[in-house]
């Protein structure tokens, strides 16, 4: 599964990396594994997500999510070698692949899954969004932002209303650019930017299991 996410140099849209979460190890890729004492399982991920907490926070928040007990592997591609992330804007491309989602609509933002598995989980805020927005529209890539990031782009784009959100989706209003501030947003605008993305994806049987056991 893969999922494209913007990166940035010196608060310039620089290009969109990739996170694939895979069954098998890619070639190339160093891996950092993490056992899971309760299943037997294995997380492993590309050790350049260790280096800066706020990324590791946000890719192992993702591994958190509804498919956690699998072994699987969480790898960065098409970022230079040499890059350094710093900040969270890939955990919300980690949280989709994980999820099992493909698609070519970049993301940027993340979510806290720790102990919830909730289609009302928030997408957070992450810094450099008008660059990033910027650096979509100028190379004419789709591109999917918290809605509740500080950015006079994204201010501007919805005063226009010239951006996708959910509460514009009943007016078939699907631009490049898209605002989401839940994971329930996220599954419709995505799926209006990306019609070969399911919405049934983001509403797997586990998650009622889950709800359920939770109850007795």
């Amino acid at each position: 599964m893969s999922v494209p996410f913007p990166y940035t140099t010196n608060g310039v849209g620089a290009g969109f990396g990739r996170i694939v979460v895979s069954r098998s190890a890619l070639r190339n890729v160093t891996y950092v594994g993490i056992p899971q004492a309760r299943t037997g399982d294995d997380w492993s991920f590309d050790a350049r997500l260790e280096r800066d907490k706020n990324t590791f926070v946000a890719i192992m928040s993702a591994l958190n999510s509804l498919h956690a007990g699998k072994t699987i592997f969480v790898s960065m591609t098409d970022v230079p070698l040499d890059f350094s992330l710093s900040g969270a804007s890939c955990g919300l491309a980690a949280y989709l692949a994980i999820l099992g989602v493909v698609t070519d609509v970049a993301v940027t933002g993340y979510v806290v899954t720790f102990g919830e598995c909730s289609a009302s989980m928030q997408v957070q805020a992450i810094d450099q969004v008008d660059a990033k927005i910027a650096y979509a529209q100028r190379v004419g890539r789709k591109l999917i932002v918290p809605t509740k990031c500080e950015s006079s782009l994204l201010r501007d784009a919805l005063a226009r209303n010239i951006i996708t959100t959910y509460f514009d989706l009943a007016y078939g209003m699907v631009f490049d650019i898209g605002a989401v501030d839940s994971v329930a947003d996220l599954a419709f605008v995505l799926h209006a930017m990306d019609r070969t993305v399911a919405i049934d994806l983001f509403m797997p049987k586990r998650l009622s299991e889950m709800v359920v056991r939770k109850r007795l």
